[in-house]
């Protein structure tokens, strides 16, 4: 997927198959569907953001989330994010150690631009 970057600090993207996602100024999303229904909080990198895709329903094999970088982001329960879970997973509904990650960077420590 190829990317168009905004010049300097992008508050959103948007990438070559209308895909835009925005920089939300928070650190949990909420992600809906059926068994979800809940707040996952978003790991946050120096250079990239996750977002949530508000398209995901309208294209046809599109992600419901994505990173700047144009990976994908998905759902992780590592216990190594545990500690960076919100500290009040149970008033929110948040499962310490889930968060939502770039897919390209957790498997290969890069994003797809090749920045780490």
């Amino acid at each position: 997927m190829n990317l168009i970057r905004v010049a300097g600090t992008p508050n959103w993207v948007e990438f070559d198959n209308g895909v835009r996602i925005y920089n939300p100024n928070t650190d949990k999303l909420f992600v809906a569907g059926e068994g979800w229904n809940r707040y996952v909080k978003k790991l946050d990198y120096d250079n990239h953001f996750i977002g949530l895709n508000d398209k995901f329903l309208d294209i046809v094999g599109s992600n419901f989330a994505y990173c700047s970088c144009g990976s994908p982001a998905v759902v992780a329960g590592y216990n190594m994010y545990k500690q960076g879970a919100s500290a009040g997973t149970n008033e929110s509904g948040m499962i310490p150690g889930e968060m939502l990650v770039c897919m390209i960077h957790a498997e290969t420590g890069k994003h797809l631009d090749g920045s780490s």
